[in-house]
């Protein structure tokens, strides 16, 4: 390959990451549309791109008041965010600027003076593209306008991971039947799939030696190669079976394949989540029930908080209605898998980059502006809509989309849990909207504060018992990558154990 002027240094690294994505030259697909449309909205300009770089063009997958199609790369703006080492690369007046004042964008269509750009880059670091506005005219930004222009640019990023990994779907129907008594490490046989979560793929196994059925865990494969996240993966798993509470899934043990990719071992639980519950249960659930799930919820959070653990990623379908020994039920909570564990120094932890993790519904402004930024608080945000969501049948901040979702938590307002049901008690009401305050210092300090405002409205019996299993998967397009997925770590790890 030839050098390629302003080519950033790991440029074939970034190109390879470019064509494994397998988008150029797609057709246009709404997520993308819908954050260039957001950018624009947000930024208050006419022009808005999502766009790809790659050896010898930049190609636009979503583009807002542009006519163009794709320019060659010499002339892209977006080439030098690319490459640059900013986070972010904003032109005030290219006709200023020696890089851009005789460039044939600035001369020509579309006569671009201002732009505001920020790359796409992939969980591997490789930046393949951009987010960006542009204007006819100078302009600025604002922090906030930049800060929008970020989280959404980040969730560009992972909307482009997520299409690769659905593109596995092709490759996984053969497999189902491959994978039903699998053996792992000799000890535990594998049965089913039971579920996907954000780091890994759950499956249910049998342990051969203590003779009991237990859920496996294995790390997504995609984040195999990253030493970070294998030892993140580990160490919360260890850091888990500390946690001295009922309301938290038990952790049996951690291992390693021969491969060296971790998987955990836990209890398996019988009942169902929360988030099957409410779509069963084909109304809101009652004052008592509701109230009575969360502040069970709120009792294993804080056991995790007490050493230091953030779970960030509490939604109903990560809260579990588990049958006991004993006839009697307990909520759980579930997949700790993107969980942060504290240290002396934050700052060292995984999410110093800033990286998006959770589900956007449940999470709350802070967390979606910098995830660094996440503590005990964003904790009750999260609790606070699912405590709304179980009482009115509806998320406090809805959308079509994602990117439309992100918008009314950032910057839209609520309609308070009474007007959509007159009989849920004005003291609930006002602590769910305490809990959902956009800023932190304006919400419960903690979910033990949380708990205690709950325990006047809680039942005294958990829900009901059930006796499906956790947790199903219903989307066979879901349950066909994970499938291949799960049966690519497999068989990754007998390659390196006959090797070895």
């Amino acid at each position: 390959m030839n050098e390629i002027v302003g080519a950033p240094q790991d440029e074939r690294e970034r190109l390879a990451a470019l064509i494994a994505l397998d988008v150029l030259d797609t057709p246009p697909e709404p997520t993308f549309d819908d954050l260039a449309r957001l950018a624009a909205q947000l930024c208050g300009t006419p022009m808005a791109l999502v766009t790809l770089v790659d050896a010898r063009r930049q190609w636009f997958k979503a583009r807002v008041g542009v006519t163009l199609r794709e320019t060659p790369r010499e002339i892209a703006f977006c080439a030098h965010a690319v490459a640059a080492d900013s986070a972010m690369l904003v032109v005030r007046d290219a006709t200023c600027d020696e890089r851009f004042c005789d460039n044939p964008l600035v001369r020509g269509e579309p006569f671009i003076r201002f732009y505001a750009g920020v790359p796409l880059e992939l969980a591997s670091g490789a930046r393949v593209g951009t987010l960006c506005v542009l204007d006819r005219v100078p302009r600025e930004l604002g922090a906030s306008q930049l800060d929008a222009l970020s989280i959404l640019a980040r969730r560009a990023a992972s909307e482009l991971e997520l299409r690769k990994a659905l593109g596995a779907r092709e490759h996984a129907e053969s497999g189902e039947q491959e994978l039903a008594g699998q053996r792992l490490g000799g000890r535990y046989r594998i049965d089913e799939v039971l579920g996907q979560g954000a780091m890994g793929i759950v499956v249910a196994a049998h342990d051969l030696e203590a003779r009991e059925d237990v859920a496996i865990k294995f790390l997504m494969p995609t984040l195999g190669a990253d030493r970070e996240a294998r030892d993140r993966f580990v160490g919360e798993a260890r850091a888990l079976m500390r946690i001295e509470s009922e309301h938290v899934s038990k952790v049996r043990d951690v291992g390693n394949l021969a491969s060296g990719a971790p998987y955990i071992v836990m209890e398996r639980l019988i009942g169902r989540d929360v988030a099957t519950l409410l779509r069963e249960s084909r109304e809101p659930l009652g004052v008592r029930q509701a109230a009575s799930i969360v502040l069970q919820a709120c009792e294993g959070i804080d056991a995790a908080h007490a050493l230091g653990i953030l779970h960030r990623d509490i939604k109903p379908a990560n809260l579990f209605c588990a049958e006991q020994p004993d006839g009697s039920s307990h909520v759980k909570v579930l997949d700790f898998g993107i969980a942060r564990v504290e240290r002396a120094a934050s700052a060292t932890a995984a999410t110093t980059t800033g990286a998006l993790v959770g589900t956007p519904s449940y999470m709350a402004p802070e967390q979606l502006e910098d995830a660094s930024r996440v503590d005990a608080r964003s904790e009750v945000w999260s609790l606070g809509v699912v405590l709304y969501e179980l009482l009115t049948g509806a998320k406090p901040y809805g959308g079509r989309t994602a990117t439309q979702v992100y918008a009314a938590i950032l910057v839209g307002s609520l309609k308070p849990p009474r007007a959509r049901r007159p009989e849920i008690p004005d003291a609930l009401e006002r602590v769910i909207l305490r809990a959902l305050e956009k800023s932190p210092d304006a919400r419960f300090s903690s979910v033990r504060e949380l708990a205690r405002e709950l325990a006047t409205f809680a039942e005294d019996a958990p829900p009901a018992k059930t006796t499906q299993s956790l947790p199903v998967m219903r989307d066979r397009r879901a349950q066909w990558i994970t499938i291949a997925v799960l049966i690519a770590i497999v068989v990754l790890a007998a390659i390196v154990a006959l090797r070895g």
